[in-house]
């Protein structure tokens, strides 16, 4: 069960979601998969073997993201920021 602990409508473009125990991917699986990635900070290591930008900076989509962290389960996502740009048909 997924439990939104608050919604927070920012401004007329920027909605804000807390969610209670929720992995990043259970949430960003929750996202259409053509949701372009504008920008992002991740943290996510493997032992001590952190990523680097190199390999988000190939994240164009979510898809791109999600598809990575699946395949890639070993890595454990520390603290992850997606900043999305959607679809003009998805805008008010």
């Amino acid at each position: 069960m997924i439990e939104c602990l608050l919604y927070d409508l920012d401004n007329p473009k920027r909605e804000i979601f807390h969610f209670s125990e929720l992995s990043t991917l259970e949430t960003t699986l929750l996202l259409n998969d053509i949701v372009k990635i504008r920008s992002s900070k991740i943290l996510a290591s493997y032992e001590t073997e952190y990523l680097g930008d190199d390999v988000f900076e190939n994240f164009r989509t979510i898809e791109d993201f999600n598809k990575f962290f699946i395949n890639n389960r070993r890595f454990l996502i520390h603290a992850v920021y997606l900043n999305f740009n959607f679809p003009a048909c998805w805008q008010a």
